[in-house]
């Protein structure tokens, strides 16, 4: 008795129909996974966008502060503790903006896409 792969077993027909069944069950996964990955983008995107509305916030703080220091150095010294502050928050929100700009998503799907490039050659490879 030989022994070889199930498939052997199977006529052309139910071949077909097993492959058919394989390729559905794939791009249902590709669909499960794509929304999954767009998902985890819009997530990270409005994180940026909520970094980059406290950066502006605080960069419109500092700048105010900064303006009211310079006001103030002329005549009195006080100025000098405001006009720290004002730059504290200026270099705040310099380093929010950067932070954001990191999170904000790169490449979205780039992973759906790869899988799907993957799936094509595999699909090429075995029609030739």
């Amino acid at each position: 008795m030989e022994v070889g792969p199930p498939e052997a077993d199977l006529t052309t027909i139910q071949l077909i129909r097993h492959a058919l069944e394989e390729a559905r069950l794939l791009a249902r996964a590709e669909v499960i996974h794509a929304k999954l990955e767009a998902r985890e983008a819009l997530k990270q995107g409005k994180r940026s966008i909520v970094l980059l509305g406290i950066a502006a916030v605080l960069a419109i703080c500092g700048l105010s502060l900064f303006f009211f220091c310079l006001a103030l150095l002329l005549p009195f010294s006080l100025g000098w503790s405001v006009f720290t502050v004002g730059l504290a928050l200026w270099i705040a929100a310099v380093a929010g903006t950067f932070g954001a700009l990191k999170l904000r998503p790169h490449g979205i799907l780039s992973t759906t896409r790869a899988h799907l490039k993957e799936d094509y050659q595999f699909i090429r490879e075995r029609m030739a």
